[in-house]
């Protein structure tokens, strides 16, 4: 939608700033806030309610990252480890940023291929629904949390 806008939070200044060219380059530069913050730190949002949040956090359980085909090991390790069983980033967002959703709001994550079930019992015990989106070849790739 063209009314649209997005703040969007990022560990590190150059992955932000590549944030930054490909929203120019999408032309959604207007409608864009980069911030430099880290979401695994409580209050990062303050009172801002938003109607959805979305995340692509790190979500590979530690004990695989170093098991992974060589193109993906080249992004940086805390750019893929998503801790002992792959749920810290989803865990910490819900139990931070949840009062930060406005009334009907949701939260969309990317889902490694085997975790949609373990998303729905997260999201069960922070008090949302779960729907989880599959891939083209067939695998869990996002879930919807709504409550």
């Amino acid at each position: 939608r063209a009314d649209t806008v997005a703040d969007a939070f990022e560990l590190y200044p150059k992955t932000l700033e590549i944030a930054k060219r490909n929203a120019k380059r999408n032309r959604v530069d207007d409608r864009f806030s980069p911030v430099l913050g880290d979401v695994l730190l409580p209050g990062l949002l303050g009172d801002i309610k938003y109607e959805a949040i979305l995340s692509n956090p790190p979500y590979i359980r530690s004990e695989v990252v170093d098991t992974l085909a060589p193109e993906v090991k080249q992004e940086p390790r805390v750019a893929l480890d998503g801790g002992e069983d792959g749920l810290v980033f989803y865990r910490t967002i819900l139990q931070n940023f949840s009062d930060n959703l406005k009334d009907g709001g949701f939260f969309l994550f990317e889902i490694g291929y085997d975790q949609g079930e373990d998303l729905k019992t997260l999201a069960g015990k922070y008090g949302y629904s779960c729907e989880i989106f599959k891939d083209l070849g067939g695998c869990d790739r996002c879930a919807l949390l709504k409550r």
